[in-house]
């Protein structure tokens, strides 16, 4: 039995695969279609702006201060903030400092605060170190 993706008929990291908030943007760069909705058609028209296409389909938003940032789909995230958070940087941080560190290292996706607001309220050694300091005990 062969696999589909070997005989070339799929690829792996394809956004077709799973429909998330960047599918908006890439089908809107490709084809230029846009909603019926009037709302929402001028919302993804503002929105398009800060977003652009590579030749390969990798989709990238135009930051304000910095470079490109690649856009990520929800499976993806939660590794790149661990990383960030942990690996790279080696340092607990709060989540509003994690946030503007994943975006200098060339990351970005829709609601990245409330992400890494979660990931840090998650975090067992931040959490111990809140508790001491609440107690007074630092």
């Amino acid at each position: 039995m062969r696999s589909v993706v070997e005989e070339g008929h799929a690829e792996i990291n394809s956004p077709s695969l799973t429909w998330d908030w960047r599918n908006t943007y890439i089908e809107y760069s490709k084809t230029g279609k846009l909603p019926s909705d009037p709302k929402e058609s001028r919302a993804l028209r503002t929105n398009a702006t800060r977003f652009t296409l590579s030749e390969d389909g990798t989709l990238f938003r135009r930051m304000f201060d910095g470079p490109l940032a690649i856009c990520m789909g929800p499976g993806d995230t939660e590794y790149v903030l661990r990383e960030v958070y942990e690996g790279t940087y080696g340092n607990h941080s709060d989540a509003e400092s994690l946030v503007q560190k994943v975006i200098r290292d060339g990351y970005y996706w829709v609601n990245m605060e409330k992400g890494a607001k979660e990931f840090v309220q998650k975090c067992d050694k931040c959490q111990r170190l809140s508790i001491r300091n609440d107690d007074g005990f630092l």
